[in-house]
């Protein structure tokens, strides 16, 4: 099992979180890319990106790109199953006295042995990714009509 809280988990994807105060509005998080990390945000867009360059000028980092906050949990479920994982639970919970807000990739088997404790605590206030469908690594299906997958 593997577990993401936030932004910071992503590093390890090549993705690395400045700050919020470069947005105007407060919607978005400006984050430096390395090479894997621009390769990585390709990968999940489905698209080649065109990012300017990076703001800090650190070694490794090659561009720079503004992302929703909210964004760390679908990429952080993406990267889970893409690096192996079959089940990515993103837990978003809150009472008056506890919270959870992570991301979790884990084997089916684990999963089949944590999940009735999941909907107990958590009360049905999670997602559940699976790596599933017909493309490469469960990650993109095929296109019924055309047959294509990339």
């Amino acid at each position: 099992m593997e577990k993401i809280e936030g932004w910071r988990g992503l590093e390890k994807w090549g993705i690395l979180m400045l700050t919020g105060e470069a947005c105007g509005i407060g919607m978005r998080l400006l984050c430096d890319l390395t090479p894997e990390g621009l390769d990585n945000l390709n990968l999940f867009f489905s698209q080649h990106l065109t990012v300017g360059n990076n703001w800090n000028g650190s070694d490794g980092q090659i561009a720079s790109i503004m992302l929703p906050y909210h964004m760390w949990r679908d990429l952080a479920a993406f990267f889970l199953l893409g690096d192996g994982y079959e089940v990515a639970v993103d837990v978003n919970w809150r009472t008056d006295y506890a919270s959870a807000n992570y991301v979790e990739g884990m084997s089916m088997e684990e999963w089949l042995e944590v999940r009735e404790r999941f909907f107990k605590i958590y009360d049905g206030n999670f997602r559940l990714y699976l790596r599933q469908g017909t493309a490469k690594q469960g990650l993109r299906n095929r296109h019924v009509f055309s047959g294509r997958v990339e």
